[in-house]
């Protein structure tokens, strides 16, 4: 009886609190998926999961804390693909390529895929304000970490690296915010993505 009182007490300590903390994100992006912003309350996803809403205030003191930790998630999977993109080429002119193709396909995946769950994506990011901008400055980061390495290599013009990268941030941006790539009149094609490309290319090319 010891040993299983030991071992109920091991699962309801300080290991359950993360796995607590992702089946609460896990949910909450179901319900997103499924309803849309509005109607994910902390309640049903405490139902959901069988524990007091309290518990899910020990993690997000909040609804919107919740879906901004959801959105940052759901950023953090475009992120990743970024990066894979970006590391599967070496030339400066190829990584930023990559890039910026990456972002397209990425966004445009997601919504072709699931057109219901990319919406309330969509709508999110309208309010998830912390997390997006967070993904806008990461994003930035990258591609001005690419601009460096070129204007190293004298590959691209000299100048400012940090300037130049928030501006073609800004220039890709109908396929970074989601809420722009949904009401696009359709998603980028890749071949108006590899258009962009090579305007922006032809731009900072030294």
């Amino acid at each position: 009886m010891r040993k299983d009182r030991q071992g109920s007490s091991a699962r309801s300590g300080p290991a359950a609190a993360p796995d607590t903390a992702a089946r609460a994100l896990a949910t909450a992006a179901e319900l997103l998926r499924a309803s849309g912003p509005d109607h994910v309350t902390v309640t049903e996803i405490a139902r959901r999961l069988g524990m007091s809403h309290s518990n899910i205030y020990r993690f997000y003191p909040s609804k919107a804390a919740l879906l901004e930790a959801v959105m940052a998630a759901w950023l953090g999977e475009i992120e990743t693909a970024l990066d894979a993109a970006i590391a599967s080429v070496s030339a400066p002119a190829d990584r930023l390529a990559a890039y910026i193709l990456a972002l397209g396909d990425e966004t445009g995946a997601r919504a072709g895929e699931d057109p219901q769950g990319f919406a309330a994506y969509a709508a999110l990011s309208e309010r998830a304000v912390g997390a997006m901008g967070a993904h806008a400055d990461a994003c930035r980061a990258r591609i001005e970490a690419v601009l460096v390495e070129g204007m190293a290599q004298g590959v691209f013009a000299t100048g400012d690296a940090a300037a130049a990268a928030r501006a073609i941030d800004n220039a890709t941006l109908c396929l970074r915010h989601p809420a722009l790539v949904r009401t696009a009149r359709a998603p980028a094609s890749a071949e108006e993505a590899e258009d962009l490309v090579v305007l922006l290319l032809e731009g900072i090319r030294a």
